[in-house]
């Protein structure tokens, strides 16, 4: 069991998030500003290699770690 550290959310875009629980990812549509959230990873680098490489042109990807601090992205406009 993931033992959470914060009981609080994030707000990222429009995704509300649970900060505490594990790294994430958010993703963002460069092209018609749609964001959503693209997953829970249980670690750090899991979650910055997802953003790597599954950004694409006109699609962002955001790593979050378990605290809500941007650690990664990946995409370009």
């Amino acid at each position: 069991m993931v033992e959470k550290i914060e009981n609080s959310t994030i707000q990222i875009g429009t995704v509300e998030v649970e900060k505490g629980y594990k790294p994430f990812v958010i993703g963002v549509d460069t092209f018609d500003g749609t964001d959503w959230f693209d997953g829970w990873f249980d670690t750090e680098e899991e979650a910055i290699n997802h953003a790597r490489t599954t950004g694409e042109e006109m699609l962002k990807k955001h790593a979050y770690n378990k605290n809500g601090k941007h650690i990664e992205q990946g995409g370009r406009f």
